[in-house]
């Protein structure tokens, strides 16, 4: 038995290290989409309700290839994540710190971005720009309507991302407007 396992763990990794993985990379209009963002950004996001301030802070970006056999199997997509600290993130499992992803979503080709615990499918948002968004007076030709389908309360359900700016604003499923006041 004793030289069973080890055997087993040998054939395991030959198998999984010698397999054809086709390797998925984001092209230069999808990285743009992560490149908005720097290591030690600020959004600053005020409720129009309660006039309450919510703060997002950049503090690391990276892009890995994801090599997981279980979830994309005979693939290698890139992921583009960028770790954030927010004072209103609930249930993760470091202080107010999670990870933004923009990533091909398994071997399927869609894409998502994950924000405040909320995963935004881009299936195809290339295509569907708003006509037209203003905030604050300022107006924004490259925006885009993302939805969340699941979720309840104060988590974002629509989330508007703008290819200069990223998230413009988001309006949470109790139906409160948080829009971005820092440029």
């Amino acid at each position: 038995m004793k030289k069973v396992v080890p055997l087993l763990l040998l054939i395991l990794c030959l198998g999984l290290t010698s397999c054809k993985c086709k390797t998925v990379r984001f092209s230069k209009e999808e990285l743009a989409w992560f490149n908005v963002y720097n290591k030690k950004d600020v959004l600053i996001f005020q409720s129009l309700r309660t006039q309450q301030k919510d703060t997002t802070r950049i503090l690391r970006k990276q892009v890995i290839f994801d090599f997981d056999p279980w979830l994309h199997p005979n693939t290698l997509p890139q992921i583009a994540r960028m770790k954030y600290r927010n004072k209103n993130l609930k249930g993760t499992f470091t202080d107010n710190e999670d990870y933004m992803f923009y990533e091909f979503a398994r071997s399927t080709g869609n894409k998502s971005l994950n924000y405040l615990n909320m995963v935004f499918t881009l299936r195809d948002t290339m295509q569907k720009r708003t006509t037209r968004l203003s905030i604050s007076g300022k107006q924004f030709t490259n925006a885009y309507r993302l939805t969340a389908t699941h979720g309840r309360g104060s988590q974002p359900q629509v989330l508007y991302w703008d290819t200069d700016y990223g998230i413009l604003k988001y309006v949470t499923f109790d139906g409160e407007l948080w829009e971005r006041v820092n440029w």
